[in-house]
């Protein structure tokens, strides 16, 4: 239970993080619409996290594109995240494995790696402008 609560409280943070009115972090997600599509708890909450991510997406610090399942891009079998702290840090991945595994990787080679796939998924999720759109559709859906 703890390392659940952590985990909670750590994406808490983050978001505090990007909704600050002082210097937000910037945030550029791309979603799978499975992840978005799979029912966790009631079609209540489903529609409570789907206005709030419609929500969040309009910020002008946040990118939120939903990756369609016809979409034919390459699915990692990982999330991850690519950090860019410049210029006081380095940039980095963070992949996330199985039962909450992380892994940091700073090495060039993979730096460019996800960096393409990255770039392969942006390409293929849809624009920027159609997620609150999408997901105001998944809510009406879910109701």
């Amino acid at each position: 239970m703890e390392f659940i609560e952590r985990n909670v409280r750590l994406r808490m943070e983050r978001k505090e993080a990007i909704l600050r009115e002082t210097n937000p972090i910037e945030l550029w997600a791309i979603l799978d619409e499975a992840a978005l599509r799979r029912v966790r708890g009631s079609a209540e909450i489903m529609s409570e996290q789907h206005e709030e991510i419609a929500r969040v997406s309009r910020l002008d610090n946040v990118t939120i594109q939903v990756l369609p399942l016809a979409s034919a891009a390459y699915r990692p079998t990982n999330s991850f995240s690519m950090l860019d702290f410049e210029p006081s840090l380095p940039p980095a991945v963070v992949v996330d494995g199985p039962w909450g595994t992380v892994s940091v990787v700073e090495q060039d080679h993979e730096l460019w790696t996800h960096s393409r796939r990255f770039d392969s998924l942006r390409a293929s999720a849809l624009a920027p402008d159609e997620t609150p759109r999408f997901l105001e559709e998944l809510t009406r859906k879910n109701a």
